[in-house]
């Protein structure tokens, strides 16, 4: 299991290019990127996180005024991508 923060705290590549080929990886957290192109990346078999509805202004005021995750969860759904 890899938290999706390591997409943005720079140490994704380093984790994933440390893995061997028989190592199964499993994305997991809010700030996951749902996307086809994920699965590209080496070992990576599912990713489990959240999505939201396009321009929810709840979701960005929240962020604009430095709301956290437990801020905007109520306001996704939790997905599986794989």
């Amino acid at each position: 299991i890899l938290t999706s923060t390591s997409l943005f705290n720079a140490s994704f590549s380093n984790v994933i290019s440390a893995t061997s080929k028989n190592c199964d990886i499993f994305m997991l957290g809010p700030s996951s990127i749902m996307s086809p192109e994920m699965l590209q990346y080496q070992n990576i078999k599912m990713i489990f996180g959240t999505t939201f509805n396009k321009d929810d202004s709840r979701i960005l005021n929240i962020l604009k005024e430095g709301g956290g995750t437990r801020s905007f969860q109520k306001y996704g759904l939790k997905r599986i991508f794989k």
